[in-house]
């Protein structure tokens, strides 16, 4: 009699455990955060979160994530400029309008035109609107001090992705967290270089997406 009320107890205590785990992972897959994790959607708190071989990273709202057609070919939804924050009437710009292969990435009074009109996608590629099979990267693919950025082809290339962090408002190359986008001499003037330096937090490091 002891034996088998014994059974009898353990059996209720594993069908509770597992009554107990299923209502656990069911309330986890309901969950809004998870779910944005999940199925790649935009969370309630207005981010979008993506996970993969550089761990779990969050992009603010302000960043474009791109689908795809029904032949699969990419679909931009939205393009947007890169201002700096300490001159937010700056914005990034292709020197001269020029898509071609080393062409400089420039400050330059923002003014609406497609040469200053960006995508970024979910692989963290910053495209030009007018050609988006080039990139914004370091030049020769150089991460050292003061090296400048300017267009190259799209190629899967760490330091082509790049991560924007929108509490400190810098982008750093995928392979190089020590190293943020800055303006070249702290210069706001029409013309002034994108260049590579080590993180500070200086405000000539600090960028809107808008």
């Amino acid at each position: 009699m002891k034996l088998k009320n014994k059974i009898i107890m353990n059996t209720k205590q594993h069908i509770n455990t597992y009554v107990f785990g299923l209502a656990l992972i069911l309330s986890l897959l309901s969950s809004p955060v998870l779910k944005a994790d999940i199925d790649g959607e935009a969370p309630k708190d207005g981010g979008y979160h993506e996970t993969g071989a550089m761990g779990s990273i969050q992009i603010t709202n302000e960043a474009i994530i791109h689908s795809k057609d029904g032949s699969g070919n990419n679909v931009f939804t939205e393009t947007f400029e890169i201002r700096l924050a300490k001159a937010a009437n700056k914005c990034w710009e292709l020197q001269e309008g020029n898509t071609a292969n080393k062409t400089p990435i420039e400050l330059f009074e923002c003014s609406g035109t497609d040469r200053q009109q960006w995508i970024i996608d979910e692989q963290q590629y910053i495209r030009p609107v007018k050609d988006p099979t080039k990139c914004v990267g370091p030049k020769r693919g150089n991460r050292y001090e003061g090296a400048t950025i300017e267009l190259v082809d799209c190629e899967d290339e760490e330091f082509l992705m790049w991560e924007y962090d929108p509490v400190t408002q810098t982008f750093q190359p995928g392979d190089d967290f020590e190293k943020c986008l800055q303006v070249e001499d702290g210069s706001t003037e029409n013309g002034t270089s994108l260049e590579l330096s080590d993180c500070d937090g200086s405000n000539d490091q600090k960028w809107l997406i808008e």
